[in-house]
């Protein structure tokens, strides 16, 4: 058994090991979480390792092999979970392509006709998705948001919700930076020459480490934030609706606590402008990739549940979620519904047995997002 007890230790030992995990070939990435063995998550604390295709120690040099446990300092040890997962393990809903974000590629938003089609969508969602796409005379958080990038092009994206400015006490909105584009884009609903919603004010796409993990201090580190502020117009005021469709009331933010294992292993939900009302389990934290002599993370990942065929046996989860749905907010699944992250991308990764490849989330810690846009959620 394992040593670490907390996000604290699992970091601790990770940090300690990061030269071991960047050697193996063409390694994903890490995170932090819970062992995942048999096809059931556990209370195992561990770092988990990401790599195109897990191989058996036989076919491998002895310096590839994953150990089974790691140390770290002050004599901490935890278990390792190895994860086969896609090599492209950035795949952005919206306007941003795979090679670093460096690049756009647009998505114009997706007529109802073709968000039946695949994945499928049970008749509820099929009504939330009208109602988000303009059915219903209120806007919510997960509504969906148009706009146009520098070059003209048109994409979509999802309002995570809506908050008060705290030095101004305006009211604002919260999406993804690859959503909002760029300073002074303006964002629409439920059409490109609908009503004009809000204009972008503040963005961050990533920002430097700021040392949060106790005795860490790595260099040249960065956290992928994508995280916009959208200032709403003056007569927005009476044509919003603060609650979550379909959810309900959107609870305080829930506290990052590294000195336990946080959220992690917690179900939570969300409503997107893509996937509707959807569920899932936060499954890992702080997921870290290298690319040359620099470190990228973000926050949460988030699995979605799955469906059971008729004959008991697991099929492919629900999608958490999808393209259109950047920007949504991530709640906990509970009477409480406090607020946990952003939803910024997705990918897939093979974390179940006898499955095909599964979808995940990305989701930054909303403590992390209101402190940086100096706002609070309106409620």
């Amino acid at each position: 058994m394992s040593d670490a007890k907390s996000l604290g230790d699992l970091l601790r030992i990770r940090f300690a090991n990061l030269a071991l995990i960047e050697r193996v070939n063409s390694n994903l990435g890490s995170a932090v979480g819970f062992k995942y063995t048999n096809g059931a998550l556990t209370d195992e604390p561990a770092v988990i390792i990401f790599v195109p295709q897990k191989l058996h120690a036989r076919w491998l040099a002895a310096d590839q092999v994953i150990p089974e446990f790691l140390q770290g300092p002050d004599g901490l040890t935890c278990r390792t979970d190895v994860i086969e997962s896609d090599p492209n393990l950035f795949e952005l809903p919206d306007s941003l392509n795979l090679a670093f974000f460096k690049d756009k590629a647009t998505l114009a938003p997706l007529p109802l006709r073709y968000i039946r089609q695949a994945p499928p969508l049970d008749a509820r969602n099929i009504e939330t998705l009208q109602a988000l796409h303009g059915a219903i005379d209120r806007i919510h958080p997960g509504s969906r948001l148009l706009g146009r990038d520098s070059q003209g092009n048109g994409y979509a994206g999802t309002l995570g919700c809506f908050v008060r400015d705290r030095n101004t006490q305006k009211l604002g909105a919260l999406t993804n930076y690859h959503v909002a584009d760029h300073v002074g884009n303006v964002l629409y609903y439920p059409t490109f020459d609908g009503v004009q919603v809000g204009v972008a004010t503040r963005l961050h796409e990533y920002i430097p480490d700021e040392r949060r993990f106790p005795r860490v201090n790595q260099q040249n580190a960065f956290y992928r934030v994508d995280c916009a502020y959208l200032e709403l117009l003056p007569d927005m005021a009476d044509m919003i609706d603060p609650h979550l469709f379909g959810i309900g009331n959107i609870g305080a933010a829930l506290p990052l606590d590294l000195n336990t294992m946080g959220a992690v292993g917690r179900r939570v939900i969300s409503v997107g402008s893509r996937r509707g009302v959807q569920g899932g389990t936060i499954m890992a934290y702080s997921y870290e990739y290298e690319d040359g002599d620099q470190s990228f993370y973000t926050d949460y990942l988030i699995l979605g549940d799955e469906r059971m065929s008729e004959n008991g046996i697991p099929s492919l989860p629900t999608a958490f979620s999808d393209h259109g749905d950047s920007g949504k907010l991530i709640v906990t699944d509970d009477h409480h519904h406090n607020a946990v992250a952003l939803l910024w991308g997705g990918s897939s990764a093979q974390l179940r047995p006898q499955r095909q490849m599964e979808k995940w989330s990305f989701g930054i810690d909303i403590n992390r997002i209101l402190n940086l846009l100096d706002v609070d959620i309106l409620s």
